[in-house]
């Protein structure tokens, strides 16, 4: 038996031992690593803090279990005498006796134990302690304390730390003395009355005192915890709070003195009188006061006269609310609307309409997937708007890397995984605003190759960190790896770059086996003297794993920049605290719901089809779908956040630089404290990448939302909810959801050069309000970085919001005819996010309709649909066709490199109704008649059957080519019959609208609405 036991104490040792060496081996992977970035504090701090805070704690833990069991378990040995000629009376077989050697060995022990557990636990405690150490002042104090926010952020925490630390030490004591003295049968009923031996009386009475005196440091607590009171009108303390509650903490922490001193006085031997009395009262006092009295005050005092009671704490809330969202640094001005825009006014306003966003994000994707996927083991990054200057030209684009996705190859060894596959190439750019051949995006940087029509150079494609890279990489090996595809043959290289980690040493390849929980790297011949093991290759991986919560939090919009012939990601970082007094929490509202006044994906990411089901591209253009934004980095229940640090990661060799865009944050200032030397200035940052700065879509959302009710700074205003806001709203699917902040390049009046800014819409809070009130922009350039501005509308003047601009284009028969045509014959029809755009004081809707060929899966950009001011509606090839259609002849020949040549004008569309700019334009010169235009857009639809019909016969599915084939001689029928028609009307003869009236409507470049519908004979 006792060979038997020695091997499993054997085997437990070796398990032991195994887990130590496998955690030893482990951290130093991950120590070299961040050595290797030249992180090397990111280490070291945690590590010494957590050891300092686990060591001390435990040490605490330790000594005060060790004490207290001293003191209690000599009551289990032999019994002794209360007091001189007279004997504890113990009942027989009650009593547990220990020997004197076990009593005198197992305070150490389970000390010892005890001790271990508490400091490994409270080791995770450290960055509490860390904050507190380091803390910085905050240029605010709070209201009703007078104290600086900074001892809310990161003192009280720690003071909450200490309370609960100590309460559970002293609850474990007491609970350990109570059973022990249970056991030894000091612990009596005697004649029916609790009765306790005079030592254990001794012992548990200063502990109870001890707790009754933590009881009182911890109503100090609840006291400043007021300014987080939900009790009144608005977020932090009321006049409840503030007249009632408060007295009442302070009253009960003299009580909770009283009853310790009372404890104090029962354990001395004076009577239990004493400690009845003291926690009595308190009991009592606590009961009536502390939970009934704030109640009925409530109702009886502050209900009646509420807001003469409340308005000083409103102004409160509203002060604080607005500094910890960084409110009060939006500016205001007026917009007065005045829809007056002509074509001449067009031209100071060129690079706004050049610039007019026609490809959303999950549009897109599907088309960079189609088009410039290459290989199926390609995939694209979700697109990101941004913007370069190209030619001269400020010009807003899409970007998305093309990263290797390790699900789809073609053959998923661990050779192939982590050795052959190692990094994805190059990326794809497009112009957010210009169409190519045949309506799909026109590339500005593309395949392989890298070919870019308007100079874009990248030098270094090579992508071995980024968003999808989610397994780690051997490189610098015995055997090259995949580069990219080239034609029949596959081009190989070894890596040139500074990033991974060594594993040409036995003990290297041995630490990192254990790291990648798998023998492969141990056993594989690949790897040599020189070889280095890239880790942590996603960003979502990376980033945290260097500096993370609760110390930086992450968007969800990392987003591609080429800066000097290089791939960047750029990444905005946040820091963000629930502490700060009198400020209302963030929650993410309702979809089409309003922030509530009192107690409590990239640009774009909407599309629609034409039977109004809602479909995000991922799932309804393409299988190979980009990944889902996750939820937003401003948490529920944050109520300070700023993004303090954008963050940039070297594509090629992972390098990361942190650089402080926001130095007046005490919270990074305090970071920067913490882990001296990991935060760099933004005067670091390189000029190319300081260029693509973005202000942050996350940051920005919590703001909008925050300023629908914290724009209202009067009180009394505010309490009336009089002027409450809402984001505004558009159709997604079949709901009405807010609409996501979005980018646009635009002119303002009072600055010489096109500014790249965030953008959000407002109506007024209440069934069927859905008018605009203001709008919301957030610049990214160069000095004015940061700077927001609330554009304000007369508020006796209607401006059309989203919503009801969307009524009136269901509304349109021009539209409602290329729906209804568009979604036959195997096609979808889907339409784009809606942009708001400001021009001057007017407003342009812009939104796109795609359509998708169900064989080839490509969508493709076939009508834009503007609306002016809510007054005017057209529908266009291209955005200057819609344009003419509303303003007459444009001050520019094309928008749309290549798409036209000459000055355009309202013939080139087919003109439009008498009612309507374009019917006084005259009979200018004709660039592209309707006649044309219905003519190719027939021969695309036609092109697109074509193409199914020859599919479904390689396929050797006959019916449906039978299908395409009918449909197509169908459609070539009526476009005849159109082309007839037209002829007839521009005779002169006002001609009886056939079976082809309709497919010029839809294919013809026609406009209507409200300003009058143009004929399908275009005259």
């Amino acid at each position: 038996m006792r060979g038997r036991n020695r091997i499993w104490l054997f085997g437990l040792l070796l398990v032991a031992a195994y887990l130590v060496f496998r955690h030893v081996a482990v951290s130093d992977v991950h120590y070299v690593w961040l050595r290797q970035l030249g992180a090397s504090v990111l280490f070291w701090r945690p590590v010494l803090s957590q050891l300092f805070t686990g060591v001390i704690g435990g040490s605490i833990f330790a000594a005060a279990t060790y004490g207290n069991l001293r003191l209690a378990l000599p009551a289990l040995a032999a019994p002794v005498t209360a007091n001189p000629g007279r004997v504890w009376h113990v009942p027989e077989g009650a009593p547990w006796r220990l020997p004197g050697s076990l009593l005198r060995a197992a305070p150490v022990w389970i000390g010892l134990a005890v001790g271990a557990v508490a400091g490994w636990m409270l080791s995770a405690q450290w960055p509490t302690i860390e904050y507190f150490l380091h803390a910085t002042p905050f240029p605010l104090t709070d209201p009703q304390f007078h104290r600086n926010v900074a001892f809310f952020v990161f003192t009280l925490p720690m003071l909450h730390l200490v309370y609960t630390v100590a309460a559970v030490l002293l609850w474990l004591a007491g609970l350990t003395a109570g059973v022990v003295y249970w056991a030894a049968g000091w612990l009596q009923a005697i004649e029916g009355r609790p009765t306790l031996h005079p030592q254990a009386r001794r012992h548990l009475g200063m502990l109870l005192a001890g707790f009754l005196f933590l009881k009182a440091f911890g109503y100090r607590l609840d006291a400043w915890n007021v300014d987080y009171s939900t009790r009144g009108f608005v977020f932090g303390a009321g006049w409840v709070d503030v007249h009632a509650a408060l007295p009442v903490f302070w009253l009960l922490s003299a009580l909770a003195l009283a009853a310790a001193a009372g404890a104090l006085a029962t354990a001395l031997g004076m009577g239990w009188r004493w400690l009845l009395t003291g926690v009595g009262g308190l009991a009592a006092t606590s009961l009536l006061l502390g939970s009934l009295l704030p109640a009925v005050l409530e109702s009886v005092v502050v209900k009646p006269s509420q807001y003469n009671l409340e308005q000083p704490y409103i102004q409160r809330n509203i002060t604080m609310t607005r500094a910890a969202f960084g409110l009060n640094a939006i500016s205001l001005e007026p917009f007065p609307v005045q829809a007056d825009l002509t074509a001449n006014d067009l031209k100071a306003f060129r690079a706004t309409f050049r610039n007019i966003r026609l490809w959303d994000g999950p549009i897109a994707g599907p088309a960079f997937q189609q088009l410039q996927g290459l290989r199926s083991y390609y995939s694209f990054d979700p697109a990101n708007v941004d913007r370069y200057t190209v030619n001269g030209e400020y010009r807003q684009v899409l970007i998305s890397a093309r990263e290797i996705n390790y699900n789809a190859l073609p053959s998923e060894t661990w050779v192939n995984r982590h050795i052959n596959f190692t990094h994805g190439y190059g990326a794809v750019l497009i112009p957010s605003s210009q169409v190519g051949a045949d309506g799909v995006p026109d590339f500005w940087l593309k395949d392989i190759n890298n070919v870019s029509s308007v100079g874009i150079k990248l030098t270094q494609p090579a992508i071995y960190y980024g968003e999808q890279t989610n397994v780690y990489a051997l490189v610098d090996g015995r055997q090259a790896s995949f580069d990219y595809p080239s034609g029949s043959q596959d081009v190989y290289s070894t890596y040139q770059g500074p990033g991974g980690i060594p594993i040409g040493g036995f003990w290297q390849r041995l630490a990192f086996s254990l790291w990648a929980n798998s023998y492969n790297p141990m056993l594989t011949s690949d790897v040599t003297a020189k070889t280095r093991a890239m880790i942590y290759r996603s960003l979502s991986q990376r980033l945290p794993r260097m500096l993370g919560a609760p110390f930086l939090y992450y968007g969800n919009h990392p987003y591609l920049v080429v800066a000097d012939g290089q791939l960047y990601w750029m990444v905005n970082a946040y820091t963000e605290s629930a502490n700060y007094p009198y400020a209302t929490p963030y929650t993410p509202p309702a979809s089409g719901s309003a922030v509530s006044v009192g107690p409590s994906a990239s640009a774009g990411e909407g599309t629609r089809n034409a039977s109004g089901t809602a479909s995000s591209t991922a799932a309804s253009l393409s299988a190979l779908s980009t990944p889902s934004a996750g939820p937003s980095a401003v948490a529920p229940g944050v109520n300070y956040v700023r993004n303090a640090v954008k963050v940039t990661v070297n594509a090629y060799t992972g390098a990361v630089r942190f650089y402080v865009v926001d130095p007046s944050d005490p919270i990074i200032r305090t970071i920067g404290k913490i882990f001296p030397g990991m935060l760099q200035p933004l005067s670091a940052m390189p000029t190319a990448l300081q260029q693509h700065m973005r202000y942050p879509e996350d940051l920005f959302t919590a703001q909008a939302q925050m300023y629908t009710v914290y724009h209202m700074t009067d009180p009394q205003v505010f309490y009336n909810h009089e002027d409450q806001w809402r984001v505004a709203r558009q159709i997604i699917g079949q709901q009405a959801s807010p609409v996501q902040p979005y980018y646009v390049i635009m002119q303002f009046p009072n600055i010489r050069a096109p500014q790249f800014v965030l953008m959000e819409p407002f109506t007024p809070v209440g069934a069927g309000r859905d008018n605009m009130v203001a709008w919301l922009a957030a610049f990214s350039d160069g000095t004015r970085y940061g700077k927001l501005t609330a554009y304000e509308f007369p508020k006796r003047q209607t401006v059309f919001g989203p919503l009801q601009i969307e009524a009136q284009i269901n509304q349109d028969p021009t539209v409602a005819d290329i729906l209804a045509l568009w979604s036959q014959g195997g096609s979808k029809v889907y339409r784009g996010n809606m942009l708001t755009i400001p021009i001057r004081n007017s407003f342009l809707y812009v939104e796109p309709l795609y359509q998708e060929a169900t064989a080839t899966q490509l969508p493709a950009l076939r009508r834009v649909i503007v609306d002016y001011d809510g007054q005017k509606i057209a529908v266009g090839d291209t955005l200057d066709q819609a344009l003419v259609q509303i303003f007459g002849k444009l001050p520019w020949s094309s928008l749309n490199a290549g798409a036209l040549s000459g000055t355009i004008t309202a013939a080139s569309v087919g003109g439009a109704s008498s009612g309507t700019p374009a019917a006084a334009a005259g009979t200018g010169a004709a660039v592209l008649p309707a006649q044309a235009a219905a003519a190719q857009a027939t021969l695309r639809q036609a092109q697109t059957l074509f193409h199914q019909a020859d599919a479904a016969l390689r396929q050797g599915n006959f019916t449906t080519y039978a299908q395409d084939i009918d449909q197509l001689g169908q459609l070539l029928g009526r476009a005849l019959g159109s082309s007839t028609a037209a002829s007839t009307g521009s005779a002169g003869t006002a001609p009886t609208p056939g079976p082809g009236a309709a497919a010029t409507q839809a294919f013809g470049a026609t406009g209507g609405g409200t300003g009058g519908t143009t004929s399908a004979t275009g005259s």
